[in-house]
């Protein structure tokens, strides 16, 4: 895996009391990238809110550094290139894909393709 991908989901298990290996009392936690169709509601209700909270970019409650720039960056790509070829980091719950990495990205691409899209994902489940 890519030295990133690798850094968020190991972010992403120490913020759930994981080990590397995705293993805890609950079960295993598998990686696989897929490309995935996503739309707004394809995310869990946690994920729905944090994108409206963030008024789909306009507005920056978390106090992201860099924020409006990393959106207008990730805006102009699309624009030029398309969907990414970079892929986001999702975990599959019951309720949905909770997004841990690549808000920017996604955000964008829901604003270019309010319909959806297919792209790239590290999917947990």
């Amino acid at each position: 895996m890519h030295f990133f991908v690798c850094h968020c989901i190991a972010r992403f298990c120490r913020c759930h009391a994981l080990n590397y290996t995705g293993k805890q009392e609950f079960g295993n936690i598998h990686w696989k990238l897929q490309n995935i169709k996503i739309t707004f509601d394809a995310f869990d209700p946690e994920s729905q809110r944090r994108m409206k909270e963030r008024d789909m970019g306009s507005s920056n409650p978390y106090q992201v550094p860099n924020d409006a720039e990393r959106h207008a960056t990730q805006q102009a790509m699309i624009a030029k290139q398309g969907v990414s070829k970079e892929p986001i980091i999702v975990v599959k719950t019951p309720q949905g894909y909770e997004l841990i990495e690549g808000w920017h990205r996604t955000i964008q691409h829901l604003k270019a393709f309010p319909e959806g899209y297919v792209g790239p994902a590290w999917v947990g489940s």
